[in-house]
């Protein structure tokens, strides 16, 4: 069994039922496809890239914006046996070329407000294989999509695939430096399936809201186990509070991911009276899910105030161990374990162990380890890295937590980015959860910098909300009354926070800009 298979059982049993629609609030913009019309167009996109001559294992590159596309494609790829690489859209040409080089691709598909980026590369007609454009504005070297497709059969090829079989190629985040290739198979993809569809029950007529970036693991996977029931997925073009109350109101919507600096939009939004919650029909919603980074207690606290009738659950992910819901903190539970991750996940199992790789009991920080079937085949052509990652079947996460005696986790860092001062151990996480608490301070990160004393000095980053101002002496003069001498900031900067395009801190790209040691993969 795979997600494709499982596609094609599902437009069987709920063929007039709609699978996936786009919308733009702002402009009543709608468009949509049921079950049988998006299995039928994945099916024509399966059969043209075997006219094409791809074939089982043959890499195709998938680089595009949200969009119906991106999904058929998707399943038409990894329907044939085809081994899809879904790329970051906010990727620069070196990014790219970076990619191509290593994966060496047989077909790229690119979206036509995308192919600049790609052309650009004096490089590309010799590393990218040849190229399907995705919209209206297709170039003259180019086949476009709609073309491409024409004419093929809408019946599903006779391709034999394996659970073992390669599925696809995701990049990491690349938080620590360079993306990192990681290969999942059938059986990941399809366990992840099945241990999401489980671990968080899913309501009738459910509904996804989607705007965060499909090639995220977190967004396309928790929308995959809606598949076994019919499910609907909403591509949201364009997010802001208003159009996904819009949105959640008008298409019915059940469930959204909301990463941690929307979540303060939302928040900030309804402060400044920009939005009301009160003025949208939200009935339909019942659950938010959060994750992707460590999300301070205030925020979550915050969120269940805005919206009082939707759950909010926490969850921790990582790409190597299969994307979102690792863990889940329910949201009965949420106000109750302020700062978990919540227990592990149907079909996973997690421990914390010490530096020889030893369990350790309650209470004791350590390595943040999982084992299930859900985790990466491995990294692409990178076997040390491998052998680095995975150890007797288990995942070294590179994240430190701690476990409590009711067995619920707790992430306290990333290993790379505990700051080492004067030989105590601080944990950035738990000095930014208490910077959040300021009433000016919107974003706050916190990274170790060199000092001749004390090895490095604790250094925080921060963005005041709009139309405040605060003194770098008045913001350590708070700390003293809210931290431990060896936890309190003695560096105050202002400014940016840079992140990735799934709005984890880049806190390798503040090192540079601050002189904080680099952390090394």
């Amino acid at each position: 069994m795979n997600i494709s298979d499982l596609l094609a059982w599902s437009a069987r049993r709920y063929p007039d039922e709609e699978c996936v629609v786009e919308v733009d609030p702002e402009t009543n913009y709608r468009r949509g496809l049921t079950y049988r019309q998006f299995d039928e167009r994945v099916n024509m996109v399966a059969n043209a890239l075997l006219d094409a001559g791809i074939k089982k294992g043959d890499r195709v590159l998938h680089f595009m914006k949200n969009r119906i596309e991106w999904m058929e494609s998707y399943f038409g790829i990894v329907r044939i046996g085809a081994v899809v690489v879904p790329l970051n859209f906010r990727f620069t040409g070196a990014d790219l070329e970076y990619v191509a080089r290593i994966v060496e691709p047989s077909i790229t598909m690119v979206e036509d407000a995308l192919v600049g980026i790609i052309t650009d590369i004096d490089s590309h007609e010799e590393i990218f294989g040849r190229f399907i454009c995705v919209g209206d504005n297709v170039p003259e070297a180019m086949k476009g999509y709609e073309e491409f497709m024409a004419n093929h059969s809408v019946s599903h090829p006779d391709i034999k695939i394996s659970e073992d079989d390669d599925l696809g190629i995701y990049f990491t985040s690349g938080t620590t430096g360079l993306p990192k290739p990681i290969v999942y198979t059938h059986k990941n993809l399809y366990t992840i399936t099945v241990s999401n569809g489980f671990t968080i029950p899913l309501p009738a007529n459910h509904n996804s809201v989607i705007y965060c970036p499909l090639y995220h693991t977190a967004t396309f996977f928790f929308w995959l186990p809606s598949l076994f029931q019919g499910g609907k997925a909403t591509i949201l073009l364009k997010f802001t509070p208003h159009n996904l109350l819009k949105a959640i109101e008008q298409e019915r919507g059940t469930e959204v991911n909301i990463p941690m600096p929307h979540c303060v939009d939302m928040i900030t939004a309804q402060q400044r009276g920009e939005i009301d919650v009160k003025d949208y029909d939200l009935s339909s919603w019942w659950l938010i899910n959060t994750g992707a980074q460590p999300y301070p207690p205030k925020v979550l606290k915050d969120m269940t105030d805005l919206l009082p009738t939707v759950g909010v659950q926490h969850g921790f992910g990582i790409s190597e161990g299969g994307g979102a819901t690792l863990t889940r903190l329910p949201p009965e539970e949420i106000l109750k374990k302020p700062g978990s991750i919540g227990k592990a996940s149907v079909m996973v199992d997690i421990k914390v162990v010490d530096d020889e790789g030893n369990d350790l009991p309650p209470g004791q920080v350590g390595e943040f380890v999982i084992k299930s079937e859900r985790t990466m085949k491995t990294y692409y052509k990178n076997p040390e890295a491998t052998a680095k990652a995975i150890k007797d079947g288990w995942l070294f996460t590179g994240d430190i937590a701690k476990m409590d005696e009711d067995g619920y986790f707790y992430i306290v860092d990333r290993k790379k980015d505990v700051v080492i001062s004067g030989g105590e151990n601080v944990y950035p996480v738990e000095v930014e959860n208490v910077l959040m608490t300021h009433p000016k301070i919107l974003e706050a990160a916190v990274i170790g910098t060199p000092d001749e004393k004390w090895g490095e000095r604790v250094t925080a980053v921060v963005k005041l909300k709009p139309g405040e101002e605060m003194s770098r002496d008045e913001l350590l003069e708070w700390c003293r009354e809210k931290l431990p001498a060896y936890n309190r900031p003695r560096r105050v900067e202002f400014g940016e926070i840079p992140k990735s395009p799934t709005n984890k801190v880049l806190k390798h790209e503040l090192r540079k800009t601050y002189g904080g040691k680099e952390s090394a993969f």
